[in-house]
């Protein structure tokens, strides 16, 4: 009798996966959190936020699908994500602003719902390892679209800068994008518009 190999288990599987205990953690933690509020609570609360982000890059690193082109204001979209961790930012006591080199810039061809997230992840990851001194994301016109850029010590080798990354790049280059680190330092993404 010959081995059985196991089967291939693809990103958006194992994601899913893990998100249904992470879900029941999730609840309990909020319950407990309304029942003896405390900062453990909330930092715990912070962590499984931070898994939810992490997993949302597994699935969408593995999950193969038709993308949305539909135009997106990237400043709007980037305006969003830190938003979405805003609570964490204000926690590290950082706050982000924004840089662009025209006051108009071209929309993007993206699915913002797919890759907010990852850029809520990629901000929260910059502002872990810059200490307070946390650099905004830079959107600059390139040829065929926008670049958005992302500074902090070291932010090329931060795991879940890494695993956004690569989502990132996987749903922006069937829409003409890309993603990439420039150095140890520097994270580049290119939006096609």
């Amino acid at each position: 009798m010959s081995p059985l190999n196991p089967p291939s288990l693809s990103g958006g599987e194992l994601a899913h996966a893990l998100r249904n205990p992470l879900s029941s953690v999730k609840l309990a933690l909020q319950a407990l959190g309304r029942e003896a509020p405390g900062t453990r609570t909330r930092l715990a609360l912070r962590e499984v936020r931070r898994m939810e982000r992490l997993l949302t890059a597994l699935a969408e690193w593995g999950r193969p699908g038709p993308h949305d082109e539909a135009a997106s204001s990237l400043a709007e979209l980037v305006a969003a994500a830190e938003q979405e961790v805003s609570e964490e930012l204000a926690l590290r006591g950082v706050r982000l602003g924004l840089l662009a080199d025209a006051p108009a810039l071209p929309p993007v061809r993206c699915e913002p719902s797919r890759t907010r997230p990852l850029l809520a992840q990629l901000l929260l990851e910059c502002a872990d390892r810059s200490a307070g001194n946390v650099q905004g994301p830079r959107l600059v016109v390139c040829e065929g679209g926008v670049e958005l850029t992302l500074e902090a010590p070291g932010l090329a080798h931060a795991g879940g800068a890494r695993s956004c990354l690569a989502a990132l790049d996987a749903l922006l280059v069937p829409v003409g994008g890309w993603a990439r680190a420039n150095g140890p330092d520097t994270l580049v993404l290119g939006f096609a518009s």
